[in-house]
């Protein structure tokens, strides 16, 4: 006959194991909870940054509604610089984050909790890089300026008119001059860009800029 001590001891044995194999599942799991909590508050917290724009012009895109966007964003904007493009710590942060469009947003501090469209991750800071143009160049050229020329024939009452052509490409390129032209006086034109059929467009300036 088995004796009661050989039965119950290996099942004490056992229950003190499963017990203690519970507590150490149960203290893992509360201090995975703890640091998941922990990392959801700090992710929470409105990040720290600080915003330099670098460049200005009138014409060019338009920096101020994206920084705008940014400020509504889950941040606490610490500081806001602005620097002239030709000043000696714009030159400096040109070079170093390899900058070629202005005018641009470069934003300091905790980057990593920013996911911000047009902008990349360069080293320790997020640089606004996805600029249409207008846009000034290293050098404080604008890129991007263009002028048409509309070349028709007024006595063609059959042909296209090209005018909402026109419209259409006003509204994602910047044309400073526009020129419309009967093909009685386009003979320069015409002779220059080899065009054999009217009414067209002529583009003049930095059109390539732009995906057309």
């Amino acid at each position: 006959m088995v004796s009661f001590n050989k039965i119950v001891l290996p099942v004490v044995l056992l229950l003190v194991v499963l017990s203690g194999i519970s507590l150490y599942s149960t203290m893992r799991l509360s201090k995975e909870l703890s640091s998941a909590v922990e990392k959801s508050n700090e992710a929470s917290k409105p990040a720290d940054i600080d915003v330099t724009i670098i460049g200005s012009c009138d014409i060019c895109y338009n920096v101020t509604s994206q920084l705008d966007a940014i400020k509504r964003l889950n941040v606490n904007l610490v500081k806001e610089k602005k620097l002239a493009l030709n000043s000696g710590e714009a030159q400096e942060l040109t070079e170093k984050y390899s900058i070629e469009k202005f005018p641009t947003i470069l934003i300091f501090g905790e980057v990593d909790k920013l996911n911000i469209a047009g902008f990349e991750k360069i080293e320790d800071a997020l640089v606004l890089v996805k600029i249409p143009p207008p846009y000034l160049n290293k050098g404080g050229k604008t890129i991007g300026l263009v002028s048409l020329i509309y070349i028709k024939d007024d006595s063609c009452k059959e042909c296209t008119d090209l005018v909402a052509s026109i419209a259409n490409l006003g509204m994602f390129m910047k044309i400073t001059k526009e020129v419309i032209i009967d093909v009685k006086d386009a003979s320069e034109y015409i002779t220059k860009y080899h065009i054999t059929k009217v009414p067209t467009i002529v583009l003049q300036g930095d059109f390539g800029a732009y995906s057309i």
